[in-house]
Formats: structure tokens, sequence, C-alpha cells
């Protein structure tokens, strides 16, 4: 997943990016331990990034094995954990975005061959889901929380949660993350605000909307359920939530080359803040 991360960095913003995103990939706890662990859920970051790194970069260079390849992982993905469901309407709402900012003809190269690559692998899971459904969604109705008295109240509770579990409050399960561990340490999550502010002044750019449009949508199924924020729930908001800080730090390192400032200066402050993830991260 952390190669991965850096195709899928460089693909959509550029190469300093992908390098810091790939980075956090290896140093953050969130993702390390459940690989140690190995929990399902941690193969839907990698087959997630794959399919968009490929798809994406197959669009940019008109290739359409790639796209078709992009699919195929996609496809893939919903072997391993049930949030990977909720990429459905969120590609849906993507390509109705690239068609209004006037990408059709892409889109008409696009879509044919990225689903066919998604139809061929997912096509077995499908069949048995036809008369296994309540083996595959029993689960979400067990743990949905749409049917508690109160929604609103609750529905703002979880959200406000699933938020905070990058720089306030993470998952309280052991086997999920060391009790109550934000996802960033305090020193990397101050990143994520200059990250967020660059994605929000740039959401007509399509990098900048997937990023960000992903990120929220991926949090639904950890806000819709209980125990929020439930890292294995939230797992789908990886790889692309590590774009984030790394673009907030990237923002800092242009600031400090734009003052003329020594070169060595930025990567090495760059590379003591890594440093120091990983430290929290061992302790």
């Amino acid at each position: 997943t952390i190669p991965v991360t850096a195709l899928l960095g460089m693909n959509l913003f550029n190469r300093r990016v992908g390098l810091l995103a790939a980075a956090l990939a290896a140093f953050t706890f969130w993702p390390l331990h459940l690989s140690r662990v190995a929990f399902r859920a941690i193969g839907l970051p990698l087959m997630i990034g794959l399919a968009l790194a490929l798809g994406w970069h197959g669009a940019r260079t008109c290739r359409k094995m790639l796209i078709f390849a992009g699919g195929v992982f996609y496809g893939l993905a919903f072997y391993t954990y049930l949030p990977v469901y909720f990429t459905l309407p969120f590609l849906a709402l993507f390509s109705l975005y690239l068609w209004v900012c006037g990408n059709k003809d892409q889109l008409k190269r696009i879509i044919p061959w990225f689903l066919l690559g998604s139809v061929i692998t997912f096509l077995p899971l499908g069949l048995f889901a036809l008369t296994n459904h309540i083996s595959l969604l029993g689960r979400i109705g067990q743990v949905s929380i749409l049917n508690q008295d109160g929604m609103p109240g609750v529905l703002l509770k979880q959200t406000v949660r699933s938020l905070g579990m990058f720089f306030l409050q993470g998952d309280s399960i052991p086997r999920h993350n060391l009790p109550g561990r934000p996802v960033f340490d305090p020193l990397t999550a101050c990143f994520m605000l200059p990250g967020l502010v660059w994605l929000a002044q740039n959401w007509r750019k399509p990098a900048a909307f997937l990023t960000l449009s992903w990120t929220v949508l991926m949090l639904a199924p950890t806000i819709l359920a209980e125990d929020a924020p439930h890292f294995l729930r939230a797992i789908g908001v990886l790889p692309l939530a590590l774009f984030i800080p790394a673009l907030g730090m990237e923002r800092v390192w242009n600031w400090m080359e734009n003052k003329k400032m020594p070169d060595w200066l930025a990567p090495i402050s760059i590379a003591f803040i890594l440093a120091l993830g990983l430290s929290f991260t061992v302790d």
C-alpha cells in the first residue's frame, strides 16, 4: 500500500505529495496496526489505491488497458470489506462532477473500460450475493444507528466524533487502535489545516474534489454505525486522507522555498516532523 499511495499521489498531485503521503502511510499507527493484526479491511486501501491510480493514469494518457486494470482492482476491492459499497454513490457523484465540468468525452472513454474490468472481477461475488445477500449485508442492520431514537442528535454526535478521530480522539477498541489515540500525532495533524484550505480553494480541480469528497463520504460507514469513530469501518478514507496533511506539508515546504530560506531547511524540517510521527508510532 505504501508504494501504491506514492503512485496515486504522483498521479493526482505531484511527486513530492506522493512521497510525503507514502511516508505517512509507513509511519502512521492506524494502517500499520491494522496490517499487523491482519484484518481483511486493510486490503481495501490497497485495492482502492490501485484502482484510482491506474484508472487516473490511464484516463490521462488515453491508455484503455490501464483503465481496464483499474476496474479490475476496483472489482477486487469488493472482496475486502463492506464499506467499499459506499464508493458506488461516490463514483456516480464524481462522474456527474466530471460531466458538469465539461469532461464528457473523457468519461465516455473511461466508463466502459473501467466498468468492464469491475464487472469481470465482481461477477463471482455478485452471483453469490443473489442467493446469500444476508451473509453479505446482514451486518449493516446489526450496527446501524438509523433506528435509534433522537436520530438528528445521534447523527450529529456521530459526525463530530468521526471528524475528530484525525486529531482529537480515535477508536477506543484495543483490537483496532491504542484506545483513544487519534489518527495523526499533534504535529502532523496541524498540517491538515493548510491541506484542507488548499483543497477547498482548488475544489474545481478533479484531484482536489476527489480527495476532499472521498474522505468525507467514506466516513459515512463509521458515522452511520455504532461505536464511532471505528477504525475498521473508516478504513475506506485511506489512502486519500493521507494526502491532506501531505498537501499541508508541501504548502509549508513551498512557502519556505519562496521565502529564500536555506535549501536544506525545508526538507530537514519536514523530515524531522515525519520522524517525530514515527516516534509516536513506535513508542
